[in-house]
């Protein structure tokens, strides 16, 4: 009879063998996938040990042991920090905050405003959920995307260069412009073709899609953990709740969140760095007394409507522009980055005045 494996000796084994890359990180696991870390379950960890403990005993483990390997496998995979991404190693040749990870290594988008676009080749020491699906093309053109931003806005560069920036300041985890995007606009008129884009640029993996009614439920940040952008499509006209509104107040003002999540232990003190964006075809209703929200507020406005004319190839044509739109919204990031702070488009200023009137407040419209 095989003699018994310690716990501790079968997860060395997987570590050095079929699980090399494995974290734990916030009390789930995590896998590399070459470029990111993807989210497995537990039950996957369990199949690998099982498969490995019957390879090398002929003995399926019990339960204790499979518990105890998954403990062991934890405390040796542990990320500590709740910082993601973040480097794995004291040795980092850039700020991980700073890096887009895109399927042809990794791009250090400060570097592109000193003249350089080297590609770090990726490593299972950067620890991110984040990762593009397409290669970055340095002088990758996005002439269809253009055209179509043209076909809505028309002579409206204002909103064209801020839906630019706002692209770009998605690219990265920094949410210290403190501010989310409202678009607003009749059905087919662009927002949900905009939304699309985004997302797919971004990769849909870092892109969560809650309702306003499921993001102030019980587990509604949960789903915005390790996210970019958070999508809020088809807002309701009616007045939004106030535990909502203090919300979003919350998550734009970079405050330190306790995070209830379903079968795990919550989270405390934690800075989502999920961006929201909010699509409606009419203003929706906040009750904001104080002003702060639409301090932080983007709104860009959508007026032709296309309903019965919809190009239904449309999305098609601009996703096989992906690495120029990369390229594009890293332009946007660049002009924010220099400027400093959004700008409110002037062709909707209306809806902010609209808003002002609402709350009976007024404040100064940045430009």
């Amino acid at each position: 009879m095989n003699k018994p494996q310690h716990p501790f000796v079968i997860a060395q084994q997987l570590l050095a063998g079929p699980e090399p890359y494995l974290r734990s990180w916030a009390g789930e696991w995590y896998r590399w996938n070459g470029c990111a870390y993807r989210k497995i379950s537990a039950d996957e960890i369990k199949k690998a040990i099982f498969t490995h403990r019957y390879q090398n005993t002929r003995m399926p483990p019990s339960r204790t042991t499979l518990n105890a390997v998954m403990e062991m496998l934890r405390l040796a995979t542990l990320v500590q920090t709740m910082a993601a991404p973040s480097w794995l190693s004291k040795r980092s040749p850039h700020p991980a905050n700073q890096i887009v990870v895109a399927k042809n290594g990794l791009l250090h988008l400060p570097s592109l405003l000193r003249g350089r676009s080297t590609l770090l080749p990726h490593t299972p020491d950067f620890f991110t959920l984040n990762a593009l699906h397409y290669d970055y093309q340095e002088n990758a053109t996005c002439p269809r995307w253009e055209r179509f931003l043209f076909e809505i806005w028309d002579e409206d560069t204002e909103s064209i260069r801020t839906i630019q920036e706002w692209f770009g300041y998605l690219l990265l985890p920094d949410t210290r412009q403190q501010k989310f995007l409202m678009l607003i606009g009749p059905a087919r008129s662009g927002k949900g073709t905009i939304a699309r884009v985004v997302r797919a640029m971004l990769g849909v993996e870092n892109v969560a899609s809650p309702t306003m009614r499921s993001l102030s439920g019980s587990f509604g940040l949960w789903g915005l953990l390790g996210k970019l952008l958070a999508i809020v499509p088809d807002a309701s006209v009616a007045r939004t709740s106030d535990s909502l509104v203090e919300l979003l107040k919350s998550i734009t003002g970079e405050d330190a969140l306790d995070i209830d999540r379903k079968n795990l232990s919550p989270l405390s003190s934690v800075t989502l760095k999920a961006r929201v964006m909010v699509i409606a075809n009419q203003l929706p209703g906040m009750n904001d007394p104080s002003g702060a929200l639409a301090q932080r507020m983007i709104i860009l406005e959508t007026r032709r409507s296309w309903v019965g004319t919809e190009d239904r190839h449309l999305t098609d044509k601009l996703l096989a522009e992906l690495p120029g739109i990369l390229c594009w919204s890293i332009a946007g990031w660049r002009r924010l980055r220099k400027r400093g702070h959004f700008r409110q488009p002037r062709s909707s200023q209306h809806l902010v005045e609209q808003y002002m009137s609402v709350n009976n407040w007024t404040f100064a419209i940045s430009g």
